[in-house]
């Protein structure tokens, strides 16, 4: 019994997701406190559908252009989307309609990409499904060297670009007299192409439900809010942890297991003490 416990967690498989999982949640961490410290929770919720119709997208257009990498496109197909909301704002409309907007236009264009996808693609079911819920414990070798470069490159931007993040979320009007409302235009780019890239990669790794998790339940939790990035993000890593191993015990999506562990996690403890104080 105890050869097969030890055989378990020395599975490739087992170890493969560990890894792939445990890149996805610092990547997921820090983005999600990013999204908590410029107040863009409403455009990572939105950010879902603007994934899914990305993701879609580029399959689906690689089943007619064979050059085009399904990843890259998705990824320039979400820049674009956050580009047209920064845009907007820009042009003077309420940032909430700019990002529902497009969040609409995406939707639209996640359901006919799918479609598309399930119509002239043999396996386009099987890949709605991987956008969906991803395949950590099917990572290859160069999925995990990307998921290093992608964990290096946000953590680097957000580091480096950090002060001046910050100063654009608590005080924008300063920092546009600072800096100029050209400055102020980019930095929001920024700020957004980083939510953006990061969706698209955490999709690649563990699936859309699972990223939009990663990246929206720590920023919306009080307890979270309350402690230092380094110490909630090893919670977020535990958590990630606890979700694969269950999930291979159990027979069930990783995402789907995360789920359940952010409402244990996240949702309850707040719940609690809201209970308590009345």
């Amino acid at each position: 019994m105890d050869l097969q416990f030890a055989n378990f967690f020395l599975n490739p498989f087992y170890i493969t997701a560990v890894i792939g999982v445990s890149l996805a949640s610092i990547t997921g961490s820090v983005v999600s406190h990013l999204v908590r410290f410029t107040k863009t929770q409403f455009l990572a919720i939105e950010s879902l559908h603007m994934i899914l119709a990305a993701a879609a997208t580029g399959y689906l257009m690689n089943l007619f252009i064979n050059y085009l990498y399904p990843d890259i496109t998705a990824y320039i197909i979400m820049i674009l989307f956050m580009i047209m909301v920064s845009y907007m704002i820009s042009r003077g409309y309420e940032e909430n309609m700019s990002i529902a907007t497009v969040a609409f236009l995406s939707a639209a264009i996640a359901s006919l990409a799918s479609y598309g996808l399930a119509i002239y693609s043999p396996i386009g079911p099987s890949i709605i499904y991987n956008i969906l819920f991803g395949s950590p414990f099917f990572l290859r070798t160069t999925d995990l060297l990307v998921s290093i470069y992608m964990t290096i490159i946000v953590l680097g931007a957000v580091l480096i670009l950090w002060k001046k993040i910050l100063l654009l979320s608590f005080d924008p009007e300063y920092f546009e007299f600072l800096n100029g409302s050209r400055k102020t235009s980019l930095y929001r780019i920024i700020v957004y192409i980083l939510i953006a890239v990061s969706g698209i990669y955490l999709t690649r790794i563990v699936g859309a439900v699972a990223a939009h998790i990663l990246m929206i339940a720590p920023s919306m939790t009080p307890f979270i809010k309350k402690i230092s990035v380094s110490k909630s993000t090893i919670i977020i890593l535990l958590i990630s942890l606890s979700s694969v191993t269950l999930s291979v015990i159990a027979n069930l999506p990783f995402g789907g297991v995360l789920g359940i562990f952010a409402l244990i996690f996240y949702v309850t403890p707040s719940m609690i003490r809201s209970v308590g104080r009345h």
